[in-house]
């Protein structure tokens, strides 16, 4: 079954918009979501800081609401943003939660949950010719304050059939 819904956490939108990359999230899916409580994380320095108005620009990220979190999720301590994220995920058939973050992405996969990352989203990009390579954004990426052991990165770019 094809991924119909993309939910996206707040380090990912923080990173891609640093790096003037948040087209990606719309050339790699078709619905991108965005829960109120990632918004209000995003929004944390005012609604005028730059990545909150890039955030705020991109209409095609559909702003979606959580009605509760699922006590399965909740067990986890995530913070708010993340905990929507996974649960929002949950509520929609062939969604896949992008989320960086070790232990929302761990609560996502001990739920059954898809989780992709924004390493993995470059991957996606690279696959769907997007981009021609992955070595050049990652490394903005890391410049921008994305946590990526040097273990990770290469395994990222040995994937990519690219070196640092």
């Amino acid at each position: 079954m094809p991924v119909s819904v993309l939910v996206v956490n707040a380090s990912p939108l923080i990173l891609l918009s640093k790096i003037d990359s948040l087209y990606l999230l719309q050339a790699v899916g078709a619905q991108w979501c965005v829960t109120e409580a990632v918004v209000r994380e995003i929004q944390v320095k005012g609604k005028q800081d730059p990545v909150a108005a890039k955030v705020a620009a991109a209409t095609w990220l559909e702003r979606v609401s959580v009605a509760a979190i699922p006590p399965e999720v909740s067990a986890w301590d995530l913070d708010d943003g993340e905990a929507s994220v996974v649960a929002f995920a949950l509520s929609v058939p062939a969604s896949i939660a992008l989320l960086d973050d070790r232990a929302g992405r761990s609560c996502a996969r001990a739920v059954k949950l898809p989780v992709m990352g924004t390493a993995g989203l470059l991957l996606a990009a690279r696959e769907k010719k997007v981009i021609p390579a992955v070595a050049p954004l990652l490394r903005q990426l890391i410049a921008a304050g994305m946590y990526l052991s040097p273990q990770a990165a290469e395994e990222i770019l040995k994937r990519a059939g690219e070196k640092f």
